[in-house]
């Protein structure tokens, strides 16, 4: 496995670790201004930059549809952001706001065993390497191609 593959899959895995810590702050100490605070301060950076980790996933499951694959990363953030409140909304009517915070969190959890294999992921090292792909290793502006 390539060490792109490597950090690709290590980061996912503590970035989910972050959600899942965020969302159970809520259900663990709902009523506690510190540590919703601190949901709030570990949840927004992780999410965003659970986003952009996909984006870049998506390029290495999908090399010869890039743009298919990350639509289908979209649509999947789509429905979990529509999806996922109402699913916590009617847990937390049944059992209560706490369960659903821990119930959201879990699935949170649940969803590192559901990543690509890392055979897939390692797919686009020519890529990543800059190796005759449509991504270039290195963006030269025209000052320094004036010097090169």
């Amino acid at each position: 496995m390539s060490a792109g593959a490597f950090f690709l899959r290590l980061g996912q895995a503590v970035l989910f670790l972050a959600l899942s810590a965020a969302i159970a702050l809520l259900g663990l100490a709902p009523d506690a201004l510190g540590p919703v605070i601190a949901s709030a301060v570990l949840y927004g950076p992780a999410f965003m930059a659970t986003s952009s980790l996909l984006a870049l996933w998506s390029y290495r499951v999908f090399p010869e549809q890039p743009s298919t694959g990350f639509s289908a990363v979209v649509l999947a953030l789509g429905l979990g952001t529509l999806t996922g409140p109402a699913t916590l909304g009617a847990v937390a009517d049944h059992y209560g706001p706490r369960a659903g915070f821990l119930v959201a969190a879990a699935v949170s959890l649940i969803t590192l065993a559901f990543r690509p294999p890392r055979a897939a992921v390692g797919g686009r090292r020519d890529a990543w390497a800059g190796g005759g792909s449509r991504c270039p290793r290195t963006v030269r502006s025209p000052r320094s191609a004036e010097r090169a």
